[in-house]
């Protein structure tokens, strides 16, 4: 099963003072077909964590220990 999802993630800079940059984002995730129905929220949770950890400039989780600050906006069936 391939899932589009559209998100928004926030993605911290290096200056002080809480800046940074709201960024809208998709990302294709392909669902193995063996995954019961109630699982596929969660695996596609931890893949967008994971491709935010390899794609923001900086590590988010040194302060937050998790990847976090995303909302999925929109989530289409391939």
């Amino acid at each position: 099963m391939k899932l589009l999802i559209y998100y928004i993630a926030y993605y911290w800079d290096n200056h002080q003072g809480g800046s940074g940059n709201y960024v809208e984002s998709k990302l294709l995730i392909e669902i193995e077909n063996d995954v019961v129905a109630y699982m596929v929220w969660e695996k596609v949770h931890d893949k967008i964590k994971e491709h935010l950890k390899i794609t923001r400039p900086f590590d988010q989780t040194i302060y937050l220990k998790n990847q976090a600050e995303y909302s999925i906006t929109k989530a289409e069936l391939l």
